[in-house]
């Protein structure tokens, strides 16, 4: 993992890859919030996984 270091030239985290990994790791939640948030069959499974009741 080091395309930070091939795009910009410069190694952040001194090429062990962990912003790398942070990027990748923060985006993949981001996008599962926004699926989650955005299709009603997921946010009913999430409410039904954490115990919390439907809104009527």
């Amino acid at each position: 993992m080091d395309w930070i270091e091939q795009l910009l030239g410069f190694s952040p985290d001194g090429g062990d890859g962990t912003t790398e990994a942070m990027i990748v790791f923060a985006a993949c939640v981001v996008v599962g919030i926004i699926i989650f948030a955005r299709v009603p069959k997921a946010r009913g499974y999430v409410r039904n996984l954490l115990g919390l009741k439907n809104r009527a």
